[in-house]
């Protein structure tokens, strides 16, 4: 459990939202407390969670096998097609899907029952507010995860998967080899090219579909708007952080990252983790 000496960083996140959109979907994390979890099928890198398929033993065939039979939403004349290339020819079945690794079908099938939250380490990452945060006119929301560490798994509370502790990313030159395990679905889940690593990125893995998921409201830690954000952005974000605070008896605060004077740096004035990160 986390002892109030711990560093505190160490549990912080921060989720990049470009702005204010008219489904009021990007600030359904303060409005709601819900978090929307993305398929990886429709992440924005064609590798992303596209694994390499290892070569077939007798189990990891029968383990294929057994996923086909037991899924409902593969048609019956699939199933017969399946069942005759693994009596015939089981090799022919992984030929196949060497040949499709990295289309959107062949991930969705090997990630499937799956869905990804994706969050960062770092709220003054200029690429990730030019990507992600509407070229710096939108804003971040910081996320403190410690009172899912109240009974972490490894004390024997819930497993990290279907709670809210974000795994760390592995960046690689390699793509992960699929395996038979669990084990396996988590490393593919949580690696990306190595070309990503500026984002500094954590995932959170959940068992299920994309959609919303509850986040338990101790987590809005702050919310810190963009350079550019403009007036009216602002007074929405204040507007629904003050809601927020009064229904929750919080006392979350709206911060503005701020470009330095002399240097490609962007800091946070007056935020308590970030206040001794400060650029001339």
């Amino acid at each position: 459990m986390l002892e109030e000496e711990d560093d505190p960083s160490l549990t912080v996140f921060y989720k990049y939202r470009s702005g204010i959109d008219e489904s009021g979907h990007n600030l359904s994390l303060i409005t709601e407390q819900k978090a929307y979890f993305g398929g990886p099928e429709s992440f924005n890198d064609p590798f992303d969670c596209a694994p390499v398929p290892s070569q077939c033993t007798a189990h990891q065939v029968a383990e294929v096998w057994k996923r086909i039979e037991n899924n409902n939403d593969i048609p019956e004349r699939e199933k017969a097609l399946a069942r005759h290339a693994l009596e015939t020819n089981s090799k022919e079945i992984f030929e196949y899907i060497r040949e499709k690794s990295g289309t959107p079908e062949y991930v969705a099938e090997f990630v499937r029952g799956y869905s990804v939250y994706c969050v960062s380490k770092s709220p003054v990452n200029r690429l990730l507010w030019a990507h992600y945060g509407g070229d710096h006119k939108g804003f971040a929301i910081e996320l403190d995860v410690r009172c899912y560490l109240e009974h972490p798994p490894w004390e024997g509370g819930p497993s990290t998967v279907n709670s809210f502790i974000p795994l760390p990313v592995t960046y690689s030159d390699e793509r992960p080899i699929l395996e038979m395990s669990g084990a396996s679905r988590a490393r593919i889940l949580t690696t990306k090219d190595s070309c990503w690593s500026y984002e500094d990125e954590h995932r959170v893995v959940r068992n299920g579909s994309p959609g919303l998921v509850d986040v338990d409201p101790r987590c809005i830690a702050s919310v810190i708007l963009g350079a550019r954000a403009s007036q009216e952005t602002a007074l929405s974000v204040e507007q629904a952080v003050t809601t927020f605070n009064r229904e929750h008896a919080a006392n979350v605060k709206v911060y503005r990252a701020a470009l330095s004077s002399t240097l490609f740096r962007l800091n946070v004035p007056d935020h308590p983790l970030h206040q001794m990160i400060t650029y001339p």
